[in-house]
């Protein structure tokens, strides 16, 4: 799987802030037993779970925009937000926050734009394997919103609970 990830300046009609360079991983900390290689200018991760997370900003409301394109019916992945805090360890993107699932293969509340057993996708939109897609998370107070390949996927309103609207990605 290779993944480039975007975040926009100013509004989604304006140019794209690259959180990735393709060259390096800075910015980047890995936690966790897997890691994440630059291939090609693109992120490619290897060996098992972890987490990837970018450490020099905070984001409050704002679109993510994840590229990705997966190489295998087994490719498993995601893109986890709402986090209080950075990550200690790998499972605490799953036990603190929302992980915005890339999985062609899985069932409707765990396929690319669910909302990991949280939200359900409302259709099916990625690509077939080796092709490009393009996933923006918009995060809006308690709203997250999924687009993939320009459809809307996933419109998900947490209860309120305390949590941080401002996310570490």
């Amino acid at each position: 799987m290779a993944i480039l990830l975007l975040i926009p300046l100013g509004h989604a009609d304006e140019h794209w802030k690259p959180l990735f360079d393709g060259k390096d991983m800075t910015g980047w900390e890995h936690v966790g037993p897997g890691r994440f290689t630059v291939e090609n200018g693109m992120l490619k991760p290897e060996g098992g779970m972890g987490l990837l997370v970018y450490t020099p900003q905070r984001f409050g409301n704002t679109t993510i925009r994840v590229v990705f394109k997966t190489s295998g019916q087994t490719d498993n992945s995601g893109v986890y937000i709402r986090l209080p805090e950075k990550a200690p360890d790998p499972w605490y993107g799953v036990h603190n926050g929302y992980e915005v699932q890339i999985d062609g293969a899985g069932d409707d509340w765990h396929c690319t734009g669910a909302i990991y057993s949280l939200s359900k996708v409302s259709k099916r939109a990625q690509k077939p394997i080796g092709e490009w897609n393009t996933m923006d998370i918009t995060l809006k107070g308690q709203e997250t919103i999924v687009y993939l390949n320009g459809e809307k996927v996933n419109d998900f309103v947490r209860q309120p609970s305390g949590a941080p609207t401002e996310n570490v990605v």
